[in-house]
């Protein structure tokens, strides 16, 4: 009998259709995350103020009296880019103290610093309100900074940011007139004009400007100053640091002059050292990754720190005046105190004088007289606190016809020290004290602490010689040595 072939299992050839068909109604899949990155990775926002700096320039009287010659109150920041959903946002620096304000299009129109965006016409316009301020020198630095998402990204995954700057200044020139009105400008230069929103890659006007045109500094200390970029972020528009070259007398300050990346990555620094004397010239040039470039220059100039006049010796009870002579040095936090240990007894100021009254407690200490610059101390002079030395005799001579005789004491505090004259022994029948001929001891002192006090003895018997053994005795007990007269 045959053997019968094996059995071939059937497929059904309408569940292959199935299948087939479940395939093809499948959607496409969703784009690799890294695709999406990879297509937004060079997506850029640019951003360019329409100046590099906002002058607001006052003329100030001797009173509090003055006239605005400009008012740049408004700066406009143009931006660009293929994104969307952008946010702005601003850090002011005041480049003198450090301080630092920040504000984002939310922040309240009313403050000293406001932006507004205008989405459609691609723009921010940024303004401050310097007649809140006081009229004095001062230079603000704005870093505005932009985030949005690419266009192109429908997940809004990935971020981009850009950054400029610009500089805010008041400058304030002190003329004695009596006719000085005050005049608030009403006028800004700045017209933000209609512009729609660019979506090329567009780098624009390409700038770098010093935060201080001019350092004055004492003579071998560190000196940074930050600069900054518009039309350019510093973390990826530079095709590298920027060069600098410094000039100057002192050819090792020249030499010393470097430049660096801030640790926050997104500034950068020059800094070097005050020359010894004279004027240290800085170059800057920079080089934007389109080939673009830029130059800036700013000097260093060094100024002595003048030396103090402080008496060697306070006594309780006296207050002191003490000149500071503190160095005007733009910038720079410059302060003068009274120290004894760590304890302040006159706290930092920057005042021309400070005011000290020891007390009795103080006799024996020593306390010092100190400058400090941005919290460094540059000079220290040391005061010690003693206790008033006993009065002491210092002439005896002949008064008026001569049968009388002129003691002179010298006495040390206030005039509430005054001494009397105390008969040891001998030949005095009568001590007058000459209340009018209180005078200071050495007449350029101060305070006057040294005094001589002047009186007239007369003989008991005239007939015999006129000797005697005298002293004087303050009020503080304190006596002098003794005088002896043997004739």
């Amino acid at each position: 009998m045959p053997t019968r072939p094996p059995r071939r299992r059937r497929v059904e050839i309408y569940f292959v259709l199935y299948l087939a068909a479940l395939v093809l109604l499948m959607p496409d899949g969703v784009r690799d995350k890294d695709a999406v990155s990879a297509d937004v990775s060079t997506v850029r926002i640019d951003l360019q103020p329409e100046r590099v700096r906002l002058l607001y320039d006052v003329v100030r009287d001797s009173g509090s009296s003055y006239i605005v010659r400009q008012a740049d109150t408004m700066n406009v920041i143009r931006y660009s880019g293929n994104v969307r959903d952008i946010r702005l946002q601003a850090e002011i620096e005041d480049v003198e103290t450090g301080a630092r304000t920040q504000i984002d299009e939310a922040s309240p129109a009313d403050g000293l610093f406001w932006l507004v965006h205008d989405a459609a016409r691609g723009a921010a316009r940024f303004r401050w309100r310097p007649s809140a301020l006081d009229p004095t020198d001062r230079t603000f630095r704005v870093r505005l900074t932009a985030t949005a998402v690419p266009a192109d990204d429908p997940l809004g995954s990935t971020q981009v940011r850009g950054t400029t700057e610009f500089v805010l200044a008041m400058a304030v020139e002190q003329r004695q007139t009596e006719t000085v009105v005050r005049v608030e400008s009403r006028v800004d230069t700045v017209v933000l004009r209609e512009q729609a929103l660019n979506q090329g890659q567009t780098f624009g006007t390409f700038w770098v400007a010093p935060a201080r045109e001019r350092i004055v500094d004492l003579p071998g200390r560190r000196w940074t100053n930050r600069l900054s970029f518009g039309g350019a972020d510093v973390s990826r528009d530079l095709s590298s640091l920027p060069k600098v070259t410094a000039s100057g007398s002192d050819g090792r300050a020249a030499q010393g002059v470097g430049v660096r990346t801030d640790d926050d990555g997104a500034s950068i620094l020059v800094e070097g050292i005050s020359p010894t004397s004279g004027t240290l010239t800085v170059d800057v040039s920079a080089v934007r990754r389109d080939g673009r470039a830029a130059q800036t220059r700013f000097v260093v100039e060094s100024t002595p720190l003048t030396a103090l006049s402080v008496p060697v010796v306070m006594y309780p009870g006296i207050e002191y005046v003490l000149t500071t002579r503190l160095p005007d040095l733009p910038g720079s936090d410059v302060r003068a105190a009274v120290r004894e240990g760590q304890i302040w007894r006159v706290q930092p100021t920057n005042a021309e004088t400070v005011r000290f009254t020891p007390v009795a407690a103080d006799t024996g200490k020593t306390v010092y007289l100190e400058r400090y610059i941005d919290q460094q101390r540059v000079s220290q002079d040391a005061i010690r606190i003693s206790s008033f030395d006993p009065p002491e005799i210092v002439d005896v001579r002949p008064y008026a016809d001569g049968g009388k005789k002129l003691v002179v004491v010298r006495f040390f505090g206030g005039k509430e020290n005054r001494p009397e004259l105390q008969i040891l022994e001998g030949n005095i029948g009568a001590v007058q004290k000459l209340h009018g001929n209180l005078a200071p001891a050495s007449p350029g002192q101060r305070p006057t602490v040294t005094w001589t006090e002047q009186f007239v003895v007369t003989p008991k018997d005239a007939a015999k010689p006129f000797a005697f053994r005298i002293a004087a005795r303050d009020k503080r007990g304190a006596v002098s040595r003794p005088w002896a007269e043997d004739r």
